[in-house]
């Protein structure tokens, strides 16, 4: 786990004190620019506040569905795409 943590720690650190990449003119370093994560940030804090930061995806269904309405509802469909404008 120790590795697993390293990598953690990595993640946090490039997406809150970002890396330096360099800038190139004419196939010279002329300067660099730091770099931030977002997304490496964004899953560190899923990982550890997932209470708060987890994509929330819940449905609540409530009704019944049949092949027969499906089938029908998809005729209506055709049936409304097909007639002249």
């Amino acid at each position: 786990m120790i590795g697993m943590e390293a990598l953690e720690d990595e993640a946090i650190r490039r997406g809150k004190d970002g890396i330096e990449e360099p800038v190139f003119y004419q196939g010279e370093v002329c300067g660099h620019v730091r770099k931030f994560s977002d997304v490496l940030l964004m899953f560190a804090l899923k990982a550890n506040r997932p209470e708060k930061f987890r994509d929330n995806a819940s449905f609540n269904l409530t009704g019944s569905l049949t092949l027969e309405g499906m089938v029908k509802e998809i005729a209506e469909r055709r049936n409304k795409a097909e007639e002249p404008k």
